[in-house]
Parts: C-alpha cells; sequence; structure tokens
C-alpha cells in the first residue's frame, strides 16, 4: 500500500487502519494494528529524513503520528511562503517594469547627433541635415567638419 499523490497524513491514516485489521504482529489485536500502521507510515509516508529520526528510538504511535503532523504542518507553511515570495518577486518586478512604460522618453533631454552635432530626432538618419553633405575636413559624406572622427597627421 503506498499513499496517493499529495495524500494528507489523515487519509493516509485512515486507510493504514483499515488495512492493519487483517494483520497480527503484536501480543493483541491492538498492538498489533499499531505495529503496522507505524511501520506503514514510516516506511511509505514519511520523508527519508524523517524516517531516519522516527527509527532512531521505538517510538508509540501517538508520537510517530505527531512527529508527522508536525512535518506536513510546517511543510504546507513551507511551500506557502515560498509561493509568496514568488508572487512578491513578480510583484516587484511588474512594477519596475511599470516605471520603466511611464518614464516620459519624450520629456528626456534629447542627444547631440554624432554626424552633425544637432539635436534632432537621432532615431532616424534621414533627418540629419549631414547625411547628404561631404566633410570639408577628410572629405567623407555623412558628416559634417565639426564631428569629424578622423584625426589627420601632419
Amino acid at each position: 500500500m503506498k499513499p496517493e499523490n499529495e495524500a494528507s497524513l489523515n487519509k493516509f491514516l485512515i486507510c493504514c487502519r483499515t488495512q492493519a485489521s487483517n494483520c497480527s504482529f503484536g501480543k493483541s489485536e491492538e498492538e498489533t494494528r499499531e505495529i503496522n500502521i507505524k511501520d506503514k507510515l514510516i516506511d511509505t509516508w514519511a520523508p527519508v529524513y524523517l524516517k531516519k529520526k522516527l527509527l532512531e528510538k521505538e517510538l508509540p504511535l501517538n508520537e510517530v503520528v505527531d512527529q508527522c503532523q508536525i512535518y506536513e504542518q510546517t511543510h504546507n507553511q513551507s511551500s506557502a511562503m515560498q509561493e509568496k515570495e514568488k508572487l512578491l518577486k513578480a510583484e516587484q518586478i511588474n512594477r519596475i517594469e511599470q516605471s520603466r512604460k511611464q518614464t516620459n522618453w519624450e520629456t528626456m533631454k534629447p542627444m547631440n547627433c554624432s554626424r552633425c552635432g544637432g539635436d534632432h530626432d537621432i532615431s532616424n538618419v534621414k533627418n540629419c541635415p549631414a547625411i547628404n553633405t561631404q566633410c570639408h575636413k577628410c572629405g567623407r559624406p555623412g558628416h559634417f567638419a565639426r564631428r569629424c572622427r578622423i584625426i589627420i597627421k601632419m
């Protein structure tokens, strides 16, 4: 018998108690049932680190159940906290993206054109007056002499 995917401790305990009524290992029927339930809980429901802890000492069924319930509660709380953390991070990212979208790019100081030195819209090269002129310093087309990057050696 194995627990169903993500079966809760209580649901699994009910199944174990039902199955344990068919076995006899202890001095009495009740003791046999407790031994079977405890073994099944430890073997199939408990995660590895909890199994080690539960098998260190000979614990009665009620203590094994208590330890399993503590694990289940902390595991559920931890999962809920991790989910909240993911949501908070996503919310922070959305806030940053919103603030970037709200930045008014048109009111920002325009950059000077690297071809003519003017402050026109530099996203479109066709707007530059220097695009069809020849540089008086180097003789190449596409920029004014005051923006020429060629260093002439003498």
